[in-house]
């Protein structure tokens, strides 16, 4: 959701130019995000570690003519969770079973 309010904003902006890595500067693991939605979502799956692998493809905003002001990831999850439930008859009907 913050993605798609920063590309309205960019779609008035004409200074800006060359390529945006849109994050908040805080790491996060594949694991640690999937574990924060299962618990927001209050869903009962298991998510093993696999901890013979590890790849860190964290993006790091370089830029500073921009002020990007992104949430931290548990304010951006319940803004999407809580936009996925007032739109669950429309846009997620195939997400939620009653």
């Amino acid at each position: 959701m913050q993605l798609a309010f920063f590309i309205c904003e960019l779609i008035d902006e004409k200074h800006i130019h060359g390529l945006v890595h849109y994050t908040n500067n805080v790491k996060i693991s594949k694991l640690s995000l999937l574990n924060s939605f299962t618990a927001l979502f209050e869903k009962e799956v298991i998510i093993r570690p696999y901890e013979n692998y590890y790849v860190d493809k964290s993006l790091i905003n370089t830029r500073t003519d921009i002020e990007l002001g992104i949430p931290n990831y548990d304010t951006m999850l319940k803004e999407l969770r809580d936009f996925m439930f007032d739109h669950r008859d429309s846009l997620y009907r195939q997400y939620f079973i009653d």
